[in-house]
């Protein structure tokens, strides 16, 4: 007797295994997606000019500059849907700043839940 023996048979149907009321369209195709759509825009929601917008807001772009760097690029990178990155690199390709920004599930123990955070992976960073 084989402890898997019956794992890849489905005794019922697929319709069996979800109910409509706990899955949504929106749910679906974010969960189903086959699309590569995310290369275009960071996180599939800003673009490059955006992000920028944003850094400049921030200030991240003086503190360069106040560093002695007064040319640079900006360079957005999504690896996946859930894992992009951020490079500024000056004129030479170096890197100046990297951040690794992910989506993830984080738990919330006070509340009792779990929400869909963005954060920074910093030890990848």
């Amino acid at each position: 007797m084989s402890i898997f023996s019956d794992s890849d048979k489905m005794g019922s149907s697929f319709k069996d295994l979800l109910s409509e009321d706990e899955l949504d369209l929106i749910d679906f195709n974010h969960e189903f997606t086959s699309a590569r759509h995310f290369e275009k825009s960071f996180f599939g929601l800003f673009s490059q000019e955006e992000i920028k917008a944003m850094l400049s807001q921030a200030n991240i772009f003086q503190k360069i500059e106040e560093r002695g760097y007064q040319k640079y690029k900006l360079e957005i990178e999504a690896i996946s849907e859930f894992d992009n990155r951020i490079y500024i690199r000056n004129l030479k390709d170096e890197v100046l700043v990297h951040m690794r920004l992910k989506i993830g599930q984080l738990p919330l123990n006070q509340l009792g839940t779990t929400y869909k955070m963005v954060y920074i992976d910093w030890l990848l960073s």
